[in-house]
């Protein structure tokens, strides 16, 4: 199996076939969050325990199937160091999802959520759709941020949270297939405004990359739990 259950047939077939849409995300956050090891779990299933921080702007892409249209997501890893931030920012143009990480771990990684919002709207364009993303539930015993926290926050931002592992792999599926979810409406509704499918330039990536195929499968109704602490919909 490939992924998320294509077969390796399923999955050959999809690299040789265009996708239907063509998506851009940007991970977003400070330094450290976890950014990187989002995006490998996600493309390639790995994990490295060894920090390696990112230089500049990372690329990866993955294809996925949803609602029975062929994906392409073209994933974009931005450095969180401040001397970057000017290289970064010209990367929210054009992106149709952008993911705000921080750590669980690290209190002032949650705080600078406000501040990378502010930067997106900024930015960004008002249509693009943002999720939080909160990475290491696995270390519960190291944890800084609390549920009231995460709580206030959602409120106060009125955006969805999730909590993902990128050492277990717990969320990581849930959360792509949620912004995949979200985007593919707002993709359709400009297709029909414009009679036009809108692709994101494609930029030479700094270092390697990554890319695989896998389904989503059909798209489950979103349900609403309060006490859920991988995803909070407003």
């Amino acid at each position: 199996m490939v992924g998320f259950g294509m077969t390796d047939v399923e999955a050959e077939r999809a690299k040789k076939e265009s996708p239907d849409y063509l998506f851009k995300i940007i991970l977003i956050g400070d330094a450290g969050t976890g950014k990187s090891s989002t995006i490998k779990r996600f493309t390639a299933d790995e994990f490295e325990s060894e920090y390696k921080s990112t230089i500049g702007v990372d690329f990866a892409t993955k294809s996925v199937e949803f609602s029975g249209k062929l994906i392409k997501l073209q994933i974009w890893d931005t450095a969180g160091e401040e001397r970057y931030r000017k290289i970064t920012n010209s990367y929210y143009r054009g992106a149709h999802g952008i993911l705000i990480v921080y750590d669980l771990t690290s209190k002032e990684s949650f705080e600078n959520v406000r501040s990378w919002v502010s930067e997106v709207k900024k930015n960004g364009h008002s249509d693009v759709k943002i999720v939080v993303v909160a990475t290491k539930v696995d270390l519960e015993n190291k944890r800084e941020v609390t549920d009231e926290d995460i709580k206030e926050l959602v409120k106060e931002l009125d955006l969805e949270h999730f909590e993902i592992s990128c050492v277990t792999g717990e969320g990581i599926h849930s959360l792509f297939q949620r912004l995949v979810e979200k985007m593919t409406p707002a993709k359709e509704e400009s297709e029909q405004d414009n009679n036009i499918i809108q692709t994101s330039t494609m930029i030479k990536p700094m270092e390697r990359q990554f890319s695989m195929c896998s389904s989503f499968g059909p798209s489950p109704p979103v349900e609403v739990k309060k006490k859920s602490k991988t995803c909070v919909v407003l």
